[in-house]
């Protein structure tokens, strides 16, 4: 009778004729490769994941480097963004404090503008009204001129201002006119 040792390996090839004694021996043999085989199917898959967990803990950590400067860099931007909506905020109420003293200070120049103008105005009522009663006067002093026959006068034009000047009173020094 021919004995025959398979082994798991070869299942799918050929069969190898044995003797007893041999094939005791080839399958203690085998079965010690087994273990040892399946020792180190187990070393060589451990060492897989090893280097497959290392090669994938390695890309996570690049990637936590990337998202950690990313985060700095926004970090950064907001400080900086912070910084100027601060500058930009003081700026504001600076110009804001500017413009309303520049408002007083227009306003209070108004304010003295509407003096002057009103004073104007008063003086310009003033002059018309001595106008008006410097001619009066001329006229007054020709009615009593003509009914008293005294000697003609002279008009005098002092800055703005119309007189009445008997001739023999010409060449004297004229008062200052009233303001």
């Amino acid at each position: 009778m021919l004995n025959c040792y398979v082994h798991p390996m070869w299942s799918n090839m050929s069969v190898i004729p044995m003797n007893q004694d041999f094939q005791e021996n080839r399958l203690l043999m085998s079965f010690v490769n087994f273990h040892e085989q399946e020792k180190i199917s187990k070393e060589i898959v451990t060492h897989a994941i090893e280097s497959c967990m290392k090669k994938q803990a390695d890309n996570l950590l690049n990637s936590l480097d990337v998202i950690s400067g990313r985060l700095s860099q926004l970090e950064l931007y907001c400080y900086i963004l912070e910084r100027s909506i601060g500058e930009l905020r003081s700026d504001v109420m600076d110009y804001h404090n500017e413009a309303n003293l520049n408002f007083r200070c227009v306003e209070k120049q108004v304010k003295e503008v509407q003096k002057s103008v009103q004073a104007v105005q008063e003086k310009q009522e003033l002059a018309e009204t001595q106008k008006e009663l410097t001619k009066l006067q001329i006229v007054h002093e020709d009615s009593a001129q003509k009914s008293e026959g005294t000697a003609p006068s002279v008009f005098m034009n002092r800055e703005n201002e119309v007189a009445l000047v008997p001739l023999h009173q010409v060449n004297v020094v004229q008062s200052p006119p009233l303001q």
